[in-house]
């Protein structure tokens, strides 16, 4: 174990969030992630930057890219970069990697992303854009990976759903959503990509305005229905220029998405990504590749799974994802939750009414009242004095911010928000014993 500085700059907050951003009647949303100058100097750049010069050739087998770097400088190499075959099958590398500033030949770890073209041992690639999400999560697998393209080709060839996930996107129509697909393979994803493409202008419509170019943003967190899809951020605000569009456009599916039935509460997503961030503070670490500049490694946590890179000592990127066991089912009369927290909710009814007296005794109730009747206080705060989780945590301040038990505000001295009792929250809090719950 051991603790991941990226994570801990998010956790402490060195870097600042900006408001929550999604569609008309989205179903996801994105928040905004960005740095605090002054920036050191970047000592590497991406392989989005110098791809003209770091030629990518087929090794002949399935599972490696011959990987040359004419460019004199460390180039990072993301996970689920698309690379495009000439004449080969596409590839995309199973995890990030760091070339060394010399012209040498490495082999990359990589995956097949159109497993019915053949392999040409003369072939080459042309980098470009990344993987979708939900096909980057299933990279290192290959038989994951096939499975994940073809679903979500096949998806993508329904009209309906392609209209569905378009709903908002005033110009597309169902016909040319099915026309897009005609004569390309199911496991093809390089040629769905490009399909996608010839209806680019359309689902820029609706993911145009997703911000990505925030002054010095340096990434995002996404999330669904059931919380934190996925967080990634970089070092620099020019590294994740470089990548922001590819990045945003692979969680097209999920910002895209969208629905009657739900509005989706937003004002607690930072609390949420908190309590995602701290499940990895201390992750389970495993070295994937290393050389004399860099260092790659896998990170897992209960709640999911990720990447750090680290390069002349210093980290530079992380991915983190939500694992798929995380997810929970719809339930006919309580809408979706994250976890203990309700966060969404039927258009037009709100949340289903609480009793004061019984939601006093769930674990930390009580404890919450007692510790904002003195005087208000920050979410970490509050944290430090009660013996509970983050998520048990948000769960209780979000409860009791739906009864106006309490309410958020700002702190006069520092500006910093802070949760208040309300009125009715000091009656509550007189009216109601102290409960021992067991977690």
């Amino acid at each position: 174990m051991s603790e991941v500085e990226l994570i801990q700059r998010l956790l402490e907050n060195e870097y600042k969030l900006k408001d929550p951003w999604k569609i008309p009647r989205g179903t996801g949303f994105v928040l905004p992630i960005v740095g605090v100058p002054p920036f050191q100097d970047r000592n590497y750049v991406l392989l989005e930057e110098v791809k003209d010069q770091v030629s990518l050739e087929d090794t002949g087998g399935i599972h490696g890219v011959n990987f040359t770097n004419k460019s004199g400088e460390t180039v990072y190499v993301r996970k689920g970069t698309m690379l495009k075959g000439q004449g080969t099958q596409s590839r995309s590398p199973v995890s990030s990697i760091v070339l060394e500033p010399e012209p040498k030949i490495i082999k990359v770890e990589v995956n097949c992303i159109h497993a019915s073209h053949s392999i040409n041992s003369k072939g080459y690639f042309v980098a470009g854009g990344v993987t979708p999400h939900e096909v980057e999560r299933s990279l290192g697998n290959q038989s994951d990976t096939w499975n994940s393209i073809s679903s979500l080709s096949l998806a993508s060839r329904i009209p309906e759903t392609v209209y569905r996930y378009g709903a908002g996107m005033p110009h597309l129509s169902m016909s040319q959503a099915a026309i897009s697909f005609d004569g390309i393979a199911d496991d093809n994803l390089a040629g769905w990509s490009e399909a996608m493409d010839t209806i680019k202008d359309t689902v820029d419509d609706a993911l145009k305005d997703i911000p990505g170019d925030y002054l010095n943003q340096i990434g995002i967190a996404v999330f669904d229905l059931n919380g934190v899809v996925g967080v990634e951020i970089f070092d620099h605000p020019d590294s994740w220029k470089a990548y922001s569009d590819s990045i945003v456009r692979s969680y097209s599916k999920t910002l895209t998405e969208t629905s009657d039935l739900y509005e989706i509460k937003t004002d607690n997503a930072r609390e949420h990504l908190m309590e995602f961030l701290g499940m990895f503070k201390e992750s389970e670490k495993t070295m994937l590749s290393s050389n004399r500049v860099s260092a790659v490694w896998a990170l897992k946590s209960d709640v999911g799974f990720g990447e750090v890179t680290k390069i002349y000592e210093k980290e530079i990127h992380l991915s983190l994802a939500k694992n798929d066991e995380e997810k929970t089912t719809e339930s006919p009369s309580r809408g979706v939750r994250w976890g203990e927290h309700q966060t969404i909710f039927r258009a037009g009814s709100g949340f289903p009414q609480t009793n004061i007296s019984d939601w006093s005794t769930r674990r930390g109730a009580y404890t919450l009242l007692n510790n904002l009747e003195s005087q208000p206080q920050r979410f970490t705060e509050l944290l430090n004095n009660m013996d509970v989780s983050r998520g048990t945590l948000s769960s209780r301040l979000d409860e009791a911010s739906d009864m106006d038990l309490i309410r958020r505000t700002i702190r006069e001295d520092n500006g910093s928000p802070v949760y208040a009792l309300t009125d009715k929250g000091k009656e509550a809090k007189k009216g109601i014993k102290q409960h021992t719950v067991s977690s």
